[in-house]
C-alpha cells in the first residue's frame, strides 16, 4: 500500500488467488506466482520475507519468472529486490539471508535491503532500489540497441604490449565470438611513416629538420592553437615546447584519424611508450582530440574513444560508455584515492591526453573549454617529448567511472558514481605538473575500492550511467561490481 501511494504499478497475485493462496506456499502456487509475473511483465520483483518463508519457493518463482521474461525477450535482466524484516525474535532476516544464498547459487543477482518494514529509513532504502532498477529498465531498449550493434565495432591497435601491463591486454577471440568485435593490430610505425609524409625533411624523416609543412591541416591548425595561442604551450615556465614537435603530434593525430577511417575502426588505442615518447614525440594530442567531439581544427567531428598504452579493456569501457551516452569518453589513471572521515576523494589523472570535452563545465560551449585548456611541454620521462593536453574538470558534476576487467579469467564490470570538486590550478604541483587532473567524491571507501578495482587504469563520462552499465552487463552475460550514489554494493559473479 505505501508503493502504491508512492506512484508504483504493483502486481500481488495472492490479491488474485484468494485468502488461502495469499502467500506462495507451495511448488504449484510458485509456479502460478512465476506465470502472473511475466503475464503483467513485471520489472522489478520483490521478494518479501516478513517471517520464515521456504528459500526454494522464492527461488522457483524467481527462476520461473525470469525463464518466461527470457523466452519473450532474450536481453530481459533480472531485477531482484530482497525485502527482509530485520528482528531479533522475527526470523525474516534469516529467510532473505537463506533465500539471497539460493539465489547467488543459481547466478541470479539481487539487492537485499534489511530493515522495520514500518521505518521511514527502510522505506527510503527500498524506493532508492526500485528507483536504481527502474533507471535500468528504461534504459532496456538502448542497451539492447547498443549490445546489437557490436558487431560494427572495430578496434584499432597500434602497437603491443605496453610497459609490462598484463590488464591491458584482452582475448580479441573471445570478444569477436561473444560479441561481434573486431580488431586488428598495426605497428606504430605505419601512423608515424603517414605522419612523416606530412612534411618535407633536411634529411631523415622524424629525425631531422622539418624544411617544409606539406598537409593543409597540419598548418592550419599549427597556426590557430600554437600561433595564436603561445602562452598556452607555456603553461609550466621552466619548460617549452618547439614548434615542429607539436606540429609532428598535429600530423600523427590526423594520420591515426585518416588510417582510422580507412579501416573502419570506431575505437583506437596507441602504445606510445616508449617507442614514440622516447624517440619521436607523445601521442597525446591524437588521443585527446580522437577521443573528443571537437577536433583540432575547433570544428564538429566523430567521437573515436581512445586510449592509451594499448589498453584494450579500458578502450572497451570508453566505448560502452561512449555508446550509452553519447557523449566522449575518457581515458585515466586511478592516481589516488582516499577516505577522510565518511568522504573518499579520488583523482583521475594521467599523462596529458583527457579529452578537452572535460576542460571546466559539461554544458561550456568550445571556446570556453579551450581557454581553460593549456598544452605545457610534457614530463621529464618522456625523452621526445610534446605538448600535454592539461586541464581541470570542474565541480559539482556527475562522472561516471568504469572499467572493464578480468576476474579468474571471466570479464568483469566494475563501476561506480564521481561527484566532482573543483580543482584549483596550483594543484597541478601535487600531481605532475603537465598532466589534466579531475577530482570528486566517490561513494565508497580507500580500502575497498581499491581491493576491487581491476586495474591503474579507468574509463569515464559525464552522467550517472551505473544503470546502463548494471543492464550492459546483464545483457552481456559477464559480471559486475557497482557502488551506488548511495553506496549500495551491487554485485553478479563472472
Amino acid at each position: 500500500n505505501r508503493l502504491r501511494k508512492a506512484g508504483f504499478i504493483i502486481v500481488y497475485p495472492g490479491e488474485q488467488l484468494g485468502k488461502e493462496n495469499l502467500l506462495c506456499h507451495s511448488i504449484l502456487l510458485a509456479n502460478r506466482y512465476a506465470a502472473i509475473f511475466a503475464q503483467e511483465d513485471c520489472s522489478i520483483l520483490i521478494n518479501v520475507h516478513q517471517t520464515w518463508t521456504f528459500p526454494q519457493l522464492s527461488q522457483k518463482v524467481i527462476t520461473g519468472f525470469i525463464r518466461q521474461k527470457k523466452a519473450a525477450n532474450p536481453a530481459f535482466v533480472p531485477r531482484i529486490i530482497i525485502a527482509s524484516i530485520q528482528d531479533t525474535i522475527v526470523p525474516g532476516m534469516v529467510s532473505g539471508m537463506a533465500t539471497g544464498g539460493a539465489l547467488a547459487q543459481t547466478g541470479i543477482p539481487f539487492v537485499h535491503i534489511a530493515g522495520y518494514f514500518d521505518s521511514p529509513e527502510f522505506f527510503i532504502e527500498l524506493k532508492e532500489a526500485i528507483s536504481f532498477y527502474t533507471s535500468m529498465a528504461m534504459a532496456n531498449p538502448l542497451v539492447q540497441k547498443v549490445v546489437a550493434g557490436l558487431s560494427n565495432e572495430h578496434m584499432l591497435e597500434f602497437g603491443s604490449f605496453s610497459l609490462q601491463m598484463p590488464t591491458t591486454r584482452i582475448d580479441h577471440e573471445e570478444i569477436m565470438g561473444r560479441w561481434g568485435i573486431s580488431g586488428e593490430n598495426l605497428d606504430q610505425q605505419v601512423f608515424l611513416d603517414r605522419a612523416f609524409s606530412m612534411f618535407e625533411w633536411a634529411g631523415i624523416a622524424g629525425k631531422s629538420d622539418m624544411i617544409k609543412v606539406l598537409d593543409s591541416r597540419v598548418k592550419k591548425d599549427c597556426a590557430a592553437i600554437f600561433d595564436k595561442y603561445p602562452e598556452k604551450f607555456k603553461a609550466i615556465p621552466s619548460r617549452s615546447v618547439p614548434r615542429d614537435k607539436f606540429l609532428l603530434q598535429l600530423a600523427i593525430y590526423h594520420a591515426i584519424a585518416d588510417i582510422a577511417a580507412e579501416r573502419g575502426a570506431t575505437a583506437v588505442t596507441i602504445k606510445c611508450q616508449d617507442e614514440c615518447s622516447a624517440n619521436y614525440c607523445t601521442c597525446c594530442i591524437a588521443t585527446a582530440f580522437l577521443a573528443n567531439d571537437i577536433g583540432t581544427d575547433g570544428k564538429s567531428k566523430q567521437v573515436i574513444p581512445a586510449s592509451c598504452e594499448t589498453d584494450l579493456p579500458t578502450l572497451l569501457t570508453q566505448l560502452f560508455l561512449y555508446r550509452l551516452s553519447g557523449k566522449p569518453a575518457g581515458f585515466g589513471d586511478f592516481r589516488y584515492v582516499k577516505t577522510d572521515g565518511n568522504s573518499t576523494v579520488l583523482a583521475i589523472v594521467n599523462c596529458g591526453q583527457h579529452p578537452p570535452a572535460f576542460a571546466g563545465k559539461e554544458n561550456q560551449s568550445w571556446a570556453e573549454k579551450f581557454s581553460q585548456i593549456e598544452f605545457p611541454a610534457q614530463e621529464h620521462f618522456y625523452r621526445a617529448g610534446g605538448s600535454a593536453v592539461r586541464m581541470r574538470t570542474s565541480g559539482k558534476q556527475e562522472i561516471t567511472v568504469a572499467r572493464l576487467g578480468v576476474e579468474n579469467g571471466r570479464l568483469h564490470m566494475v563501476a561506480t558514481i564521481m561527484d566532482t570538486r573543483d580543482v584549483k590550478a596550483s594543484r597541478h604541483k601535487a600531481y605532475n605538473e603537465a598532466w589534466p587532473i579531475i577530482e570528486g567524491i566517490i561513494p565508497v571507501s580507500d580500502k575497498v575500492i581499491s581491493s576491487r578495482w581491476p586495474s591503474n587504469h579507468l574509463g569515464f563520462v559525464y552522467g550517472n550511467y551505473l544503470p546502463h552499465l548494471v543492464e550492459l552487463s546483464g545483457q552481456l552475460s559477464i559480471g559486475y561490481t557497482i557502488w551506488d550514489r548511495g553506496g549500495k554494493y551491487l554485485y553478479k559473479a563472472s
